[in-house]
Formats: structure tokens, C-alpha cells, sequence
């Protein structure tokens, strides 16, 4: 009888193991299964990839200390001596859009879990805001690529990526301080990105949407959890295997892929690395 996959009984479903179930089988079971450490490079540009990750990291956590309450004159100045200037362009143009505050409770970097499939799922939020008549997500992008002209084309493709089906859903079955679930409340997720702030993505999430995405993932889970080990295959795209760090582990090649072609934004993995980034800086600041 085939071996059915043996997950850690604290384990979590998130975004970012979703989405790498999806990338790739064989990269979901050797990281969140195995948890094989496999040190190769993402990119073929490690120095730019990382430079660009660590300022990413730096402009979410003068966010969350802002909203924590720390004075904007300490901010600015942190802004403004960061060893990358973009840093303090990216915070400058986040306070021309959200000057005048935001009513209602803002609670940043902020993790919900909900049950579906009887698993955990887990959502992290940059921004949560509760008004108790809507529930708006906010996401912080700071993406190098160039902005995409046609913003409808921007909508479909982040409405296809696990992060606009995890964080809104999560939010939807979670049970606010006035004890009523999100069956009437208004929910919306907006992207804000750093490189374009007078310009979010709306994208409303309702009823049908919550069905939708709701099955989704439960199918998605039942499918993990039931999959034979051996049936965990590589994926047959594989120039989605240029940007894994397991290629080399897998007989796909040696060389990482051109880091211009790379969506570090779409990454399986990425939620792991700013989350576990961002909490060590975040600890040296307190």
C-alpha cells in the first residue's frame, strides 16, 4: 500500500507552501516535508536579489513601526540614512498616501488561522484594518520589475495567486471582537505598490468569492494530505526550476536563472524568508 504523506502535527498551510505545492510537487515535499536545506542560488544576481530583498524588508518594518506608534521625526531619519535610497523614496511616497491616518483599528503585521479541511491555515498580514463594517487588507509591494501598464491584466494576475485567495478567505471565517463572522461585512484587499503609491489595486472580495476560494483550498489541502509520497513529481515546466534552489537536487540544471526574468513577488518561499527576516530586525530595533 502506498505511503500517504506524513505532515508535522503543528504544521500550517499558508500562501507560500500553497503556492509552491502548485509550482512544483517535488518542491513542497522537499521543503515543508523533508525540510532539506539545499544550498543554491536563487538568482544568478545573489548580491542584487538580496540587496533588493533586505531594502523590501526595511520599508515593511519602518511601516509596522509607524503604525505602531513610533515617532514619524525617528522614522524619517531611518528613512533617510538607509544605506538604500529607495528606502526613503518608498517611505515618502506610503506617507503622501496615508498622511491623513487611517480610522478605525490598524493592526500590523498581524496573523490570523482559520480551519478549513481540518487544517490550520495561516495568514499574515502587513495591514489589517477592522472598522466593524469592513475588513481592508493591505499589502505592501516593492517589486523591482517595471509597473505593468494595464491595470485589468495586474487584476487577473493577482487575483490567480494564493495570497488574494488566503488573506481575504482568512479573514472572512475569522470571528471579529464583535463576535460576528464576515457573512455581511465588507471585505477588500488592496496592493499598494511602493514604485506607483497613488495608484492601489482594489480587488472586493464577497460571499461567492469566499465559496469559490474556500473550495479551492480545501481541495488543494485534501489533495496534499492524500497524495502518495512517491506521487510528490517534479513539475514538467521546468523553467520554473531556474529560479528553484533545488534544481541541482533534482537533475534540472546548475545555473540559477537571469534575475530581470524573475517575479520575486510570485515566489514560493518568499512569505518564509520577509517573515523570518523582518522578525530578527525587528527584535535588534526593540
Amino acid at each position: 500500500m502506498a505511503e500517504a504523506l506524513s505532515l508535522p502535527t503543528d504544521f500550517s498551510f499558508n500562501q507560500s507552501n500553497l503556492e509552491s505545492y502548485l509550482a512544483c510537487k517535488r518542491q513542497f515535499q522537499l521543503r515543508y516535508v523533508r525540510k532539506l536545506v539545499w544550498p543554491a542560488q536563487t538568482t544568478s544576481d545573489t548580491k542584487r536579489f538580496e540587496a533588493d530583498r533586505q531594502a523590501g524588508i526595511r520599508f515593511h518594518l519602518l511601516i509596522h513601526q509607524y503604525f505602531l506608534g513610533v515617532k514619524l521625526e525617528r522614522l524619517l531619519e531611518v528613512a533617510q540614512n538607509d544605506p538604500d535610497e529607495r528606502v526613503n523614496s518608498w517611505f515618502d511616497g506610503f506617507l503622501a498616501q496615508f498622511h491623513e491616518g487611517l480610522t478605525g483599528h490598524c493592526l500590523p503585521e498581524f496573523t490570523l488561522v482559520a480551519s478549513v479541511a481540518g487544517h490550520a491555515l495561516t495568514a499574515k498580514y502587513d495591514l489589517l484594518r477592522w472598522t466593524g463594517e469592513e475588513v481592508v487588507i493591505y499589502d505592501w509591494k516593492t517589486s523591482f520589475l517595471p509597473v505593468p501598464l494595464d491595470r485589468e491584466k495586474i487584476k487577473v494576475r493577482l487575483n490567480a495567486r494564493m495570497q488574494s485567495k488566503v488573506l481575504p478567505l482568512v479573514a472572512w471565517l475569522t470571528r471579529w471582537p464583535d463576535g460576528e463572522q464576515n457573512l455581511e461585512r465588507k471585505i477588500t484587499l488592496s496592493y499598494w505598490e511602493a514604485r506607483d503609491p497613488g495608484n492601489p489595486i482594489f480587488l472586493p472580495y464577497d460571499a461567492q468569492s469566499a465559496v469559490l476560494d474556500g473550495q479551492v483550498i480545501q481541495n488543494l489541502i485534501r489533495e496534499i494530505t492524500t497524495t502518495p509520497l512517491e506521487q510528490f513529481f517534479q513539475t514538467n515546466d521546468e523553467r520554473k526550476c531556474l529560479h528553484c534552489t533545488y534544481r541541482s537536487y533534482c537533475q534540472r540544471g546548475i545555473r540559477a536563472g537571469d534575475y530581470n526574468e524573475v517575479d520575486t513577488e510570485g515566489m514560493p518561499f518568499t512569505e518564509d524568508l520577509w517573515t523570518q527576516a523582518e522578525s530578527e530586525l525587528l527584535s535588534e530595533e526593540l
